[in-house]
């Protein structure tokens, strides 16, 4: 069910990030050579509107391609019908188109289920060992851990220079050699838990928890909108850094599963829980993780991505002169390579993460 899942909002994903390029393109006159849905050996086509319409075996991605955009163009016998913002036009078409349905799909999923939101100051247990200190301290699944020797934990604080998120004083409590009073709030009542806990390396205390989810109700699908909006702009710097994050990992710790970037195999896991923790709402979740993903990713300045092809245009506008061809399509070539090897990586990191 999750393969199926994921190979279907991929493809929906691909085919609206390829259309959009596509419209873009045709917009200004710009030559379509094809438009294929899926990838590799091509199984069934026809012509129309000067484009060949290609549906492709391997059901995974696809491709658009428009003459005016490849490097011959800048330098051939013939005047390309787009001029380097009209490039910049159809290579930011793509990625817009994406991040536009991931907003439409959070203020759907926003209007619906109501807008989540953390509570960082607090810490919710979510599961007690049986056996465990935590259990014998009279700790329970649903406890808010709100405090700890009567100051309250706060929403963030900065340690050894870098930020941290205040439910997380509770591990430096548990580990903690003086002993700690830990106030938790169950239901409308308060209790304190004196911790005589002992840490050691190996050692648990035997509790699961994490920062406090709330969700706050919008009275419409307009407000929804803009708490999609505001939402979609927080995830930016977190989304860029988990990318840097996951590249830097795939390349220094070869066929090791990142934890910052999901191959289609992790990936198919996760839509499949979604599904079946969510239902329709899961699937709508998923769908709009993939499309901002989607987004953010191919606007990386990274060559043979929209991004980098991006960066490409924006030199030629400030050296007032276009690149030589050939240079041109080394940089996206070699970008092509690195991209390749990268998600290569990646699908053999997933493939090891889930052998027994």
């Amino acid at each position: 069910m999750g393969l199926i899942i994921w190979l279907i909002v991929i493809q929906i994903a691909v085919i609206l990030h390829e259309g959009a390029h596509y419209l873009v393109a045709r917009m200004q006159g710009a030559k379509v050579s094809a438009f294929s849905v899926g990838m590799g050996p091509i199984i069934a086509k026809f012509k129309a509107a000067g484009t060949e319409w290609r549906l492709s075996a391997l059901p995974i991605g696809g491709y658009v391609l428009i003459d005016d955009l490849g490097p011959e163009s800048l330098e051939g016998q013939s005047k390309s019908r787009l001029t380097p913002w009209g490039k910049i036009a159809v290579l930011f078409a793509g990625p817009l188109s994406n991040w536009l349905l991931a907003i439409l799909l959070m203020a759907g999923i926003f209007s619906s289920q109501g807008v989540p939101q953390t509570d960082y100051s607090k810490a919710e247990i979510h599961r007690v060992l049986p056996g465990s200190a935590a259990e014998k301290d009279g700790i329970k699944e649903g406890d808010l851990l709100v405090a700890i020797d009567g100051k309250p934990l706060p929403e963030q604080e900065t340690v050894d220079g870098e930020p941290r998120m205040g439910y997380m004083k509770l591990q430096d409590a548990i580990r903690s050699k003086e002993p700690n009073t830990l106030t938790f709030q169950r239901g409308n009542t308060t209790y304190d838990v004196k911790l005589s806990f002992e840490w050691k390396a190996g050692a648990r205390y035997g509790v699961e928890y994490s920062p406090k989810q709330n969700v706050k109700p919008v009275p419409n699908y307009f407000a929804a909108l803009g708490e999609a909006w505001n939402q979609s702009i927080k995830i930016v710097p977190q989304a860029l850094q988990s990318f840097a994050k996951g590249i830097t990992q795939t390349f220094t710790a070869p066929l090791s599963p990142s934890s910052e970037v999901a191959g289609p195999v992790a990936s198919a896991q996760a839509a499949g829980a979604l599904a079946r923790e969510g239902g329709l709402w899961g699937v709508l979740t998923f769908a709009t993780l993939v499309n901002m993903s989607l987004a953010i990713f191919n606007l990386i300045p990274i060559p043979g991505l929209d991004g980098g092809r991006i960066l490409l245009v924006v030199i030629q506008l400030l050296m007032r002169r276009p690149l030589q061809p050939a240079h041109e399509a080394m940089i996206n070539f070699t970008g092509f390579v690195f991209l390749m090897v990268f998600m290569m990586l990646v699908f053999l990191g997933d493939i090891i993460r889930v052998i027994p």
